[in-house]
């Protein structure tokens, strides 16, 4: 996972997409996903230089992740 930008109440992390973190329908695991989208919220919640968590997150997902190719 990588930070590509960050600015005040905005942030977009980045992540290659590896075989081991494919679920049983050969795409990204959804919690692997939740993670990526969670580390982006807090980064862009934190921007502010104020401490904040996430209460009670939620992610819909609207379509599959896609993998690297090699």
């Amino acid at each position: 996972m990588r930070i590509t930008g960050v600015r005040p109440g905005w942030a977009r992390v980045a992540m290659t997409v590896r075989a081991d973190m494919l679920n049983g329908h050969a795409v990204c695991h959804g919690g692997i996903v939740f993670a990526l989208a969670d580390s982006a919220f807090a980064f862009a919640c934190n921007s502010h230089n104020e401490s904040t968590v996430a209460a009670a997150p939620r992610l819909i997902f609207w379509q599959w992740p896609a993998r690297a190719m090699s």
